[in-house]
């Protein structure tokens, strides 16, 4: 199994990436780094489709992969007007307030229609969309970890942290080498070889997390939308995040 792990950003040369095996329950990191120009993104285009005729292929994206359903109420909205939708409701997708409300306020992702993420779920979108091309892969949005070929996922480093039991903080600052390699040594069931990437670039580690994310997801850790809330979902995407071992 080949998960490729993207941590988004509007500007490509802070746009983490990392490759990574899952081998049983484990992860094994092979590559990461910044994507930079558009060479790179090429690159691992032509790996992936080169793996997905032997394995399955997931991608695992740290970024809004849709917006709140109630934004398109926007299309039609005409100045000076009240909006019908409460703010939650524009601003957060189902899947951003149950995370909210589940870890009792801890997980609180950014609001794709208020923050600047949206620049960066835009660029993810372009990447993806260069993936696709590149690779020759449909890369469809799954929603079951028995899919069939390839995937594509939203995830969330943060708070794949804190469910394996671990604090998320100052692990982005650019001084924090020593604590992304405790991080590292907290998820060695989780993942092999993440220690060699902790001078680098937060961006990557980043990156690398999402593939313990993905991994979550195959293993069947993690809590999927409700029957009623399946629609809706596949509108605004979805954040896989473990709730049980």
């Amino acid at each position: 199994m080949l998960i490729l792990g993207l941590d988004a950003a509007s500007d490509r040369n802070k746009f983490g990436y990392a490759v990574g095996t899952l081998n049983g329950s484990k992860i094994e990191l092979v590559d990461a780094g910044l994507l930079g120009g558009p060479s790179r993104t090429a690159e691992l285009a032509r790996e992936i489709g080169a793996a997905a005729k032997s394995t399955r292929v997931l991608v695992a994206v740290d970024a809004p992969l849709g917006w709140p359903n109630a934004m398109s109420s926007v299309v039609t909205h005409r100045a000076g007007e009240r909006i019908a939708s409460t703010k939650d409701e524009m601003f957060r997708r189902l899947t951003d307030r149950r995370l909210r409300t589940e870890a009792g306020g801890k997980h609180q992702p950014l609001e794709i229609g208020a923050d600047k993420i949206a620049r960066a779920a835009h660029e993810a979108l372009t990447v993806i969309d260069e993936l696709r091309a590149g690779s020759g892969l449909d890369l469809p949005m799954v929603w079951e970890p028995t899919f069939v070929g390839n995937g594509l996922i939203e995830v969330y480093p943060a708070a794949t942290l804190r469910a394996c039991g671990v604090s998320p903080k100052k692990y982005k600052d650019k001084d924090a080498a020593e604590v992304r390699l405790g991080l590292a040594n907290s998820l060695m069931a989780q993942i092999d070889g993440l220690g060699r990437i902790c001078g680098g670039s937060s961006d990557a580690f980043d990156a690398a997390l999402c593939l313990v994310a993905a991994a979550d997801f195959l293993l069947g850790r993690c809590q999927p939308p409700a029957p009623g809330e399946m629609d809706l979902a596949m509108k605004e995407s979805w954040i896989w995040v473990r709730t049980r071992d």
